[in-house]
């Protein structure tokens, strides 16, 4: 309950909440730490284990395929954001400022602050070997989609052995998941996560079609037989929007937004800025740091190339 009435009064697009050092509400031009945005993965995926809820694991797949590649500009953590924010048109310090319009935050990449520049790198890691699990039923769970394969036998507590496990898919930019098991000693349950946004799944086993009906978010079992199996899962991406909902800036005042933002599966839209790069002046570079003479870091200010005057017309939000 807690976590829904922060999302509901702070929640972003990218399924993080605004916090630039005090919660801000949902005006996409407040910022989010990157400490935030992994602390937030990791507390889902804790959340998702306690309740089973797979609205979790959705939540937790919405921000690593967007809140958190936007803490990075070029997949370093030597341009690192210290704040990210949906409709920031640049990467600069100016008007709205974060901390009740403080000037003393950076809106640039670079090592800015020592929290994120240590805390960002639990993000990948923890997200990647949380893929395959053992759930509560004791039965082998895939809760995220990305090409992996094991370097050992998985051992159920059934008793059942499966010598090698692969994923293959290019998910999330197309909807089929492939998964090859190999040396199964015995008939398993394989259970799959459904994403709330699919509603209609398939799920193919050695090119034969499941017939038994698929809810979305729900962890979906899969009698998997004995041997070598292909099981195949297909997640159609239909284009959702959703609209933004109204400002609350205070008690009793509510501001209407005319906002919507558009998402293909667990990806939200964008619209591409062009930019140039200004690149601050190297720090920490002076007699006494260690190692001598080595540079720490260096501020990146994006600036943003002409005009910004673009409108989203939507016509049908059920059929954009």
């Amino acid at each position: 309950a807690a976590y829904n009435r922060v999302m509901n009064l702070h929640g972003q697009v990218t399924g993080v909440f605004t916090a630039d050092e005090n919660l801000a509400g949902r005006d996409p031009t407040r910022g989010t730490e990157t400490c935030a945005v992994v602390e937030l993965m990791n507390s889902a995926f804790n959340m998702f284990h306690a309740s089973g809820e797979v609205r979790y694991i959705d939540l937790v797949e919405r921000i690593a395929y967007n809140a958190l590649p936007g803490a990075f500009f070029n997949g370093t953590m030597f341009s690192l954001n210290y704040y990210q924010q949906a409709n920031k048109l640049d990467a600069l310090q100016y008007a709205p400022h974060c901390e009740d319009d403080s000037q003393a935050c950076a809106y640039c990449f670079g090592l800015l602050y020592e929290c994120c520049a240590s805390n960002h790198g639990q993000g990948w890691p923890k997200f990647i070997m949380r893929q395959v699990q053992i759930s509560r039923d004791g039965h082998l769970a895939i809760t995220q989609y990305f090409p992996s394969q094991t370097k050992r036998a998985i051992a159920l507590p059934d008793g059942a052995t499966i010598q090698s496990l692969r994923v293959e898919t290019e998910y999330p930019f197309a909807q089929a998941i492939k998964i090859e098991v190999e040396e199964a000693t015995n008939q398993f349950t394989l259970e799959l996560r459904i994403p709330e946004w699919c509603t209609s799944a398939r799920i193919h086993i050695d090119g034969q079609i499941l017939e038994a009906p698929i809810k979305p978010r729900t962890m979906h079992p899969v009698r998997v037989p004995s041997g070598n199996h292909e099981v195949s899962l297909f997640l159609p991406m239909k284009i959702h929007v959703d609209r933004q909902p109204p400002l609350l800036p205070a008690l009793g005042v509510t501001i209407s937004t005319n906002a919507a933002s558009v998402r293909r599966g667990p990806l939200v839209y964008a619209y591409p800025r062009q930019h140039v790069r200004d690149a601050g002046k190297i720090y920490d570079d002076e007699d006494g740091n260690v190692p001598y003479g080595q540079s720490h870091g260096q501020n990146s200010y994006l600036l943003g190339i002409g005009p910004w005057r673009y409108a989203l017309v939507i016509e049908n939000d059920a059929n954009p």
